[in-house]
């Protein structure tokens, strides 16, 4: 696992080429149609797009893009009813798609990109590896458009692929990676950097809304929307996540969360650094926990604001949920209100398994200020809304927590360092040194 992907170069194979190129108008961009092997040039200027790496072999189980106009080409093929499933597409190096900006109104009206399954009943549905290289450049400018990312309905597989310095403006379901990934995909090893915005429900950092399953992805991304807004996802519909982070700042306003905002499936062993803002259901971690959801062994260790119902790891709950083993880090609750606001998370704690949320073996900082002034706290236990307390000096002799976080579930620790992934643990952030 890595913390930056690097360019790789691609090896010429010094093979002639015999190349026949027709070429006719689709939707305002010049399609090129190839005879004979890729050409390995990124040929973006004016928005071309090229299917001959598909068109020469439409049977193959496997095929390889290496330009920006090859991953044009495969949005066209599937957003044309070819959802690719039970093949495989593999990257051959590093791919910009800066050429595909406002500037450019002879492609998608200067809108920008056109996401790869643009449409819910047109999903890319086989696998798409990214083989450790990175799409940069991404843009995409529209307010009113939904599913929105370099990939916007997404049904197969991703992995091995950072999506880096993106610029994207939508609606709904916005992510730099994907706008909406369904039930039977799976994200791993992914990545995103850059500004993604939203003018309404479901906006992530790498994932819109989601109900696959991910692992080992994260993302730096700035995040800006209205509902269900994240550092990494949106909305987590009915997913499973495990070992991923969020650094970015995230601002929306309802169900606003440093990792995800809206989040309805199973959450562990991950973590978010982000600085947060919402108005209501404001968490370090998540926004707003649904019922018959688990959250274990995460933190969050980001500042946090709201007009209501703020914590350090979840802002509120709508049902019997378990959060657990978690601890909330944060140096502040922003909040002007005289309740719905807790360490940990402000849920009516169960104790006859009617209403309210589960919360155990959690632990949140001892001396976490609200408003940024000093706040005697109360229900400091492990199995109530504000935790039980944890100091600086013992977070950095002994990373696991008591073992929360271990090495057994992919945490990288370190004494003096906070629980990282990947390998590399986390810097303590000033109000922990």
């Amino acid at each position: 696992m890595r913390a930056q992907v690097l360019s790789r170069s691609v090896v010429s194979r010094g093979v002639a080429m015999a190349l026949t190129v027709a070429m006719v108008m689709v939707a305002g961009c010049v399609v090129e149609e190839e005879d004979g092997p890729n050409r390995g040039n990124n040929n973006t200027g004016g928005g071309s797009i090229t299917t001959g790496w598909y068109d020469r072999n439409p049977s193959a189980a496997n095929f390889t893009v290496s330009t920006a106009a090859h991953l044009v080409g495969l949005a066209e093929l599937v957003n044309g009813g070819n959802s690719f499933e039970g093949k495989t597409i593999t990257m051959a190096n590093d791919i910009s798609l800066s050429a595909y900006n406002a500037a450019n109104t002879a492609f998608n009206n200067g809108r920008g990109w056109v996401p790869i399954g643009n449409a819910s009943n047109r999903p890319f549905s086989g696998i798409f590896n990214g083989n450790d290289h990175v799409v940069s450049g991404l843009f995409f400018n529209h307010n009113t458009s939904d599913r929105i990312g370099l990939f916007g309905t997404l049904n197969g597989t991703v992995k091995n692929l950072g999506v880096v310095d993106v610029d994207i403006f939508g609606r709904g379901n916005v992510g730099a990676l994907a706008g909406f990934v369904g039930g039977d995909a799976s994200v791993d090893n992914c990545y995103s950097t850059g500004l993604v915005r939203g003018a309404g429900n479901g906006v992530g950092g790498l994932i819109g809304q989601f109900s696959g399953a991910m692992q080992n992805c994260y993302s730096t991304a700035t995040l800006s929307g209205i509902n269900s807004v994240g550092g990494l996802m949106g909305e987590n519909s009915s997913g499973s996540i495990s070992t991923s982070y969020s650094t970015g700042a995230v601002n929306g306003t309802n169900y606003v969360g440093g990792l995800v905002g809206s989040h309805r499936g199973t959450l562990a062993n991950c973590y978010s650094t982000s600085t947060v803002r919402g108005s209501n259901a404001v968490g370090g971690l998540i926004g707003h926990i649904s019922a018959t959801t688990s959250v274990t062994n995460c933190y969050a260790t980001g500042d946090v604001g709201g007009e209501s119902r703020v914590g350090g790891i979840a802002g509120a709950n709508g049902g019997v949920m378990t959060l657990a083993l978690s601890a909330a880090l944060n140096p502040n609750l922003n909040i002007n209100a005289a309740s719905g606001f807790a360490r940990v998370a402000p849920f009516a704690t169960l104790t006859n398994g009617a209403t309210g949320g589960r919360i155990s073996g959690c632990v949140a900082l001892i001396d976490m200020n609200h408003n940024g002034e000093a706040m005697e706290w109360t229900q400091k236990d492990a199995s109530h809304q504000n935790g039980a307390d944890i100091v600086a000096d013992d977070i950095h002799s002994d990373p696991t927590m008591g073992n929360r976080f271990t090495e057994l579930n992919g945490w990288t620790l370190v004494p003096g360092y906070l629980p990282g992934l990947f390998g590399v643990p986390v810097e303590m952030p000033a109000h922990l040194r």
